[in-house]
């Protein structure tokens, strides 16, 4: 068995699917996964790995995620499908069964970043203060404190003065 850990985005949003045969319905939805290369033109290759989901996690991935949320899947039995389009044209497709999920932002996070503007709105405004003058005290040097059996009085001599 094939398995594997992806991190991406969801390149549309999950669809809850019926078979027809009339066996379990499931989610499916299709993940892009950049590949570190770029093409002639500068822009970043993704490869599209279609993911089918069984059980409670399909309900979870529906009712979480939506067509551009980062998430990370752990995936098995990945297979290359080929077929052709409506149009003839030979084509191939990399399917995957979903074992595991782990969330990196979520719908809320999505909403919380459009109303406070951006990706790093959750960290709020950074608080900066004016640097001092120089040669302004920084402000108070606790003084040191003695501990249990330390010698206080007098000067200690370093090894290498013995």
């Amino acid at each position: 068995m094939i398995t594997a850990t992806l991190y991406g985005r969801l390149a549309r949003d999950p669809e809850r699917m019926q078979p027809s045969n009339g066996g379990e319905s499931y989610v499916r939805f299709s993940m892009a996964i950049e590949t570190g290369r770029k093409d002639q033109d500068g822009n970043r290759i993704a490869q599209f790995i279609n993911i089918s989901v069984f059980g409670k996690q399909g309900d979870v991935i529906q009712q979480y995620f939506q067509k551009g949320n980062r998430i990370v899947c752990h995936v098995r039995n990945i297979e290359a499908r080929a077929y052709e389009n409506q149009s003839g044209q030979p084509r191939a497709a990399l399917q995957a069964v979903l074992t595991g999920i782990e969330f990196v932002e979520t719908r809320a996070d999505q909403e919380k970043q459009g109303e406070n503007g951006g990706p790093f709105a959750r960290f709020g405004t950074p608080q900066t203060q004016a640097a001092p003058a120089y040669g302004t005290p920084m402000g108070s040097t606790p003084s040191p404190q003695a501990l249990p059996g330390m010698q206080t009085e007098g000067t200690i001599p370093a090894p290498w003065d013995r």
